[in-house]
């Protein structure tokens, strides 16, 4: 119980801060060169250069929910949401002809094209959500305390004639 305890809070630590990271890269580093330079760029692209951090977070926040037999279905739904709109990102940019340059990024097929990343950022943002949630059930304190298997008698109560396990008065 103790390890499968540790590994879960450590999976949800580390899954939590990969699916974080590549959506605060692009404010850090925009201010770092902002400061520097003076010109505040914002590079919007880096979650989807960084999807193999996102999909490594993703696996250990799965693994942490299997772990706690919580969230599971929310971390399932938020893994392939984030793996599906990433390679219909792609999809769709082939489709468009924007991956090839046959068309110029403008209008309708750049729409669509950023519409989709969006939902894939979007998706990754429920990942870091869902880490921070599967963060504060791996450290509450119903997952420290183990419930003893001992009857209510032997543990000091004492029934109270109701099966509630309440202590006699």
């Amino acid at each position: 119980m103790f390890w499968g305890t540790v590994t879960a809070r450590v999976s949800a630590v580390v899954g939590t801060v990969l699916t974080g990271f590549p959506l605060l890269a692009p404010l850090v580093l925009g201010l770092v060169f902002a400061v520097r330079s003076g010109r505040f760029l914002f590079d919007f692209l880096i979650p989807g250069e960084l999807f193999f951090v996102v999909v490594a977070g993703a696996l250990l926040l799965v693994l942490a929910t299997v772990i706690l037999r919580r969230l599971m279905v929310a971390a399932g739904i938020f893994t392939a949401a984030t793996i599906a709109t990433f390679f219909a990102t792609d999809l769709v940019s082939q489709a468009t002809g924007l991956s090839d340059g046959r068309t110029a990024p403008e209008g309708w097929p750049l729409f669509w094209v950023m519409s989709v990343y969006a939902l894939y950022v979007l998706s990754v943002v429920g990942l870091f959500v869902l880490g921070i949630l599967v963060c504060r059930v791996a450290f509450s304190r119903a997952e420290r305390a183990v419930p003893s298997a001992a009857p209510p008698a032997e543990r000091g109560l004492e029934p109270s004639g109701e099966g509630d396990g309440r202590p006699a008065t």
